[in-house]
């Protein structure tokens, strides 16, 4: 198992540290589960999509991505996998349109505006906002209704502070437990307008009946803990 996941990210160009015990312990979660269904929000140009296919091959996976620029390079890079179903848009709170700020490092983009003196924290040149347009927007109970999908195995999210929206967007998924795994970017330091502090995250998830398993890949500001990804698991598996 480790040495399939090392060499899916190597063929991806992933960093081989950077990830793996992440992936490799959502793979141990939903070790009993043939045909898993995977939510791949925020995914940006469809890297973590091929990934998850690579580890999981049966998987129907569902990738959302609002930019269009980064999106025309999802439908490409996974034109010639049928398991994956790209989505032009934007999981949040409501169904309908939304702002969506477009920074220059497209894996920055947000719905949320950036906050003042934010290239202290990441650098210049990533997060500053150079556009703003509009995206067609749904929430996961709206999707899941439309598509007739009655499970979420693993929700995978990273929509740079807009967590939070998406998983409002799935109150009623989350209230008759069709999501088993969640695992997502957490930012720490304040970046985004609205984004919400890790205790204010990690209680909506406690709300919504999910439990912390672990956290992974944190990214620091000096000696200031600026990112970080996390899994949480329904609070049925924590056995």
């Amino acid at each position: 198992m480790k040495a399939t996941i090392q060499r899916l990210f190597r063929k991806y160009g992933y960093e081989i540290h950077r990830y793996q015990d992440a992936f490799r312990n959502q793979e141990k979660l939903l070790a009993g589960i043939n045909t898993p269904v995977i939510f791949d929000v925020g995914a940006h140009r469809g890297y973590v999509s091929t990934l998850y296919h690579g580890v999981f091959p049966k998987a129907s996976i569902y990738a959302f991505e609002p930019s269009p620029d980064s999106f025309a390079v999802l439908q490409k890079r996974t034109a010639s996998i049928d398991q994956i179903h790209t989505h032009n848009l934007a999981l949040s709170n409501r169904t309908g349109t939304a702002e969506f700020h477009v920074n220059p490092s497209s894996a920055t983009n947000s719905l949320l505006s950036t906050q003042p003196g934010v290239a202290k924290t990441w650098g210049q040149g990533l997060l500053e906002t150079i556009e703003k347009i509009t995206v067609p927007t749904s929430t996961i109970d709206d999707f899941c209704q439309t598509h007739h999908i009655d499970r979420i195995d693993l929700l995978k999210l990273d929509v740079q502070g807009a967590e939070p929206l998406v998983l409002e967007g799935a109150k009623q998924t989350f209230a008759e437990r069709k999501v088993s795994v969640i695992y997502t970017e957490i930012i720490t330091m304040p970046s985004y307008s609205g984004q919400a502090k890790l205790h204010e995250y990690m209680g909506l998830l406690n709300d919504y009946g999910f439990c912390l398993y672990n956290f992974y890949n944190f990214f620091n500001h000096e000696e200031r803990l600026k990112q970080m990804d996390a899994i949480f698991i329904r609070n049925e598996m924590n056995t």
